[in-house]
């Protein structure tokens, strides 16, 4: 619910800004290209629902990054038009902190396509489709170890051990919806929604199940 939130309001305070700019725009319309510059740099923070081993839910926050190269030379040498709303580069995002020894990272290689030819209002819609790879750590037999009653005062709690970890690497899709709001020519606010798609067979130790992108900085 808390996620769905902050999606909505993301929604709301862009669809605010078409209004705001829409008279501006009929005026002043341009294509949506890429070719504004030629390499972004993008840092976010995001909120991630992860499965674990037994089905239960943890919602974390996390951080990340990526530089997203633009795709517009390539338009005009191939003669392919789509290519000028295109930018392509690296993602990372690992959420922060940890939950019973459980650790993961995501990256990927990652392609963004703007939706529209041209901006609605401030905003450009956006599609993007990353593949690449998750890389989850977890424990493979979490016993719990009874203190020596020889060495620990009587009411001392057990403590917790673990015999040895696994780490587990599988190739993934990560296929995404979202839009950019310009605040300042080198400044967007974006928000996006992404489905990671797991290729192994078995359910990883821990998997991103969704990436709410809040702030993105480009440079």
């Amino acid at each position: 619910m808390r996620s769905f939130a902050i999606a909505m309001f993301a929604v709301a305070a862009l669809l605010g800004g078409v209004a705001a700019d829409a008279a501006a725009q009929l005026h002043t319309a341009r294509r949506a290209s890429y070719a504004d510059a030629s390499r972004s740099v993008d840092l976010f923070l995001s909120q991630h629902r992860l499965t674990l081993d037994a089905g239960e839910r943890w919602d974390a926050t996390g951080a990340g990054g990526r530089v997203m190269w633009s795709l517009a030379p390539l338009a005009r040498s191939t003669g392919f038009p789509l290519l000028d709303r295109a930018a392509a580069g690296g993602y990372l995002v690992h959420p922060l902190g940890s939950v019973e020894r459980r650790e993961v990272w995501h990256y990927d290689v990652q392609t963004d396509v703007r939706a529209a030819p041209m901006p609605l209002g401030r905003i450009d819609p956006i599609v993007s489709l990353g593949v690449g790879a998750v890389r989850a750590k977890a424990p493979i037999r979490p016993v719990l170890l009874a203190p020596e009653r020889s060495i620990v005062r009587e009411g001392d709690a057990p403590r917790d051990g673990v015999l040895s970890e696994q780490v587990v690497t599988s190739i993934s899709f990560t296929p995404g919806i979202g839009a950019r709001l310009r605040l300042l020519p080198e400044l967007d606010l974006g928000g996006d929604l992404r489905s990671l798609i797991d290729l192994r067979d078995e359910p990883p130790p821990g998997a991103i199940r969704r990436d709410q992108r809040d702030a993105v900085i480009r440079g």
